[in-house]
């Protein structure tokens, strides 16, 4: 499948499942960038609480316990009964939180302000 049509499908999409467990150890260290790409897309998110996700991510994704047997088809068909209004308002919050606050802008300032405060800080060590 080419990009574009993956794109289009995850707009046309209801929801958007990333079914990764969170019972794995890497999952601590790291954050799917799924989730971004899901969340940027404007269509709510069904996913586990992996241990590396921020808690800033919570109010903009559903979240499934995949500890629980059936909790994903539970929480797919939960879902998929709310009123297409309220999944639309979810998923645009979740896309206005990406944009306005995981952008490709902020996040280099937030890098740069870090090397910024570890240089200063080495500095003073010496």
């Amino acid at each position: 499948m080419l990009n574009n049509e993956v794109i289009n499908a995850e707009l046309s999409a209801t929801l958007l499942v990333n079914p990764r467990g969170s019972y794995d150890e890497y999952t601590r260290f790291s954050f799917p960038s799924k989730t971004l790409e899901y969340m940027s897309s404007g269509t709510p998110v069904l996913m586990s609480r992996l241990p590396g996700l921020p808690d800033e991510y919570l109010k903009y994704v559903f979240l499934f316990d995949d500890r629980i047997t059936n909790d994903l088809g539970d929480k797919i068909r939960l879902i998929l009964d709310k009123r297409v209004e309220e999944l639309e308002l979810y998923g645009k919050n979740a896309r206005n939180f990406i944009l306005q606050n995981k952008n490709n802008v902020i996040q280099t300032q937030k890098i740069i302000k870090w090397m910024e405060k570890e240089i200063v800080s080495s500095k003073e060590k010496k």
